[in-house]
């Protein structure tokens, strides 16, 4: 039987068909099975380790998150991704070096993660539950501690090789900053209410407390004066020369010392008066009347055989009290 020229054409068409199936089947095997065998080996697919970012598939600005890229999520990457979200949150519950750095310090969360479609690398979006002071820091220590992160991941995993752990910030959106940026602003002025109330407060202690030294000094306080009588003004502008440095001494140097003052007649520029007063007479006794200063003012001056008064004469008399309560010395 003889065959038109068509189906003779036809026949060897599918004859040549025929035999180029197997070589194709052939060669399709022996590419997945080297494809396969460089994914486990660590070779032939270890080269897609080293993508850069610039290499991936682009980001979605207008997608819902901000690790979300532009490739629909398959049921075997979202079941990868689950399970490396769940080995980096064991590998930080099991280590405490990474937690105390990441979680305890700075406030680490993760809130999504996401495969790239070949599963070299995971999309780690996160945040710090301490807030935005937190994120510069956080952001530094996850790129130093990413090879670490890793290898703790792989150990979770059981697996050679972990994907490649790209750390990105869940950034808020403008409403989420706007409403941040209002509680930062309300606390900021509690704070200073606080902070101004407290001053408040411990400006009325210390003047309360301030009342009450003086109170207590002022209460049973013991006055002496000393009546002078000189003969001419000369004499009494030497004395009071000499007077000034032990006042100074005793404003700075005894605080049991209440009032110590020079005062001077208004009808006889003659006639002065020293005002002194003492939280108690036991501190005239043994403070101020043993004090260098006050010694050298009374032989020098006021005792009755010392050369100068011998030389100027002048009239010397004391008188002390005791305050009985009524009424007041100062307001």
């Amino acid at each position: 039987m003889s065959l038109s020229p068509v189906l003779q054409t036809l026949l060897q068409q599918l004859t040549s068909l025929r035999s180029f199936l197997p070589a194709c089947s052939s060669t399709l095997l022996s590419s997945r099975s080297f494809a396969a065998a460089g994914r486990g080996s660590g070779s032939g697919g270890s080269d897609r380790d080293e993508w850069s970012d610039d290499e991936l598939p682009a980001v979605n600005p207008k997608h819902r998150s901000a690790t979300e890229v532009v490739w629909p999520a398959t049921k075997q990457q979202e079941r990868f991704a689950s399970r490396v979200q769940g080995a980096l949150e064991t590998a930080l519950l099991h280590n405490a070096q990474l937690r105390d750095a990441l979680v305890t310090h700075l406030g680490f969360a993760v809130k999504e993660v996401r495969m790239s479609p070949d599963h070299l690398k995971a999309f780690i979006q996160w945040d710090s539950v301490l807030g935005r002071e937190a994120a510069a820091p956080l952001q530094r220590e996850l790129a130093r501690m990413a090879p670490k992160l890793r290898s703790e991941v792989a150990k979770v995993l059981r697996a050679r090789n972990a994907p490649h752990l790209v750390f990105r910030r869940d950034a808020p959106t403008a409403k989420q900053q706007e409403l941040e940026d209002i509680f930062a602003q309300l606390d900021q002025e509690a704070a200073d209410d606080a902070a101004a109330a407290a001053a408040g407060a411990a400006a009325a202690d210390a003047g309360a407390a301030a009342g009450e030294a003086a109170c207590s000094k002022m209460a049973g306080s013991y006055i002496l004066t000393v009546h002078l009588g000189f003969q001419n003004a000369a004499d009494r502008d030497e004395v009071l020369a000499a007077f000034h440095p032990l006042a100074e001494h005793v404003r700075a140097n005894e605080e049991g010392t209440i009032t110590y003052q020079w005062l001077q007649s208004d009808s006889d520029p003659l006639k002065c008066l020293i005002l002194e007063r003492y939280t108690s007479k036991q501190y005239l006794d043994d403070v101020h009347c043993q004090s260098e200063p006050f010694k050298a003012f009374f032989s020098g001056y006021l005792e009755e055989q010392s050369p100068w008064r011998k030389a100027h004469p002048f009239e010397l008399s004391l008188q002390g009290y005791v305050e009985g309560g009524a009424g007041h010395a100062q307001r």
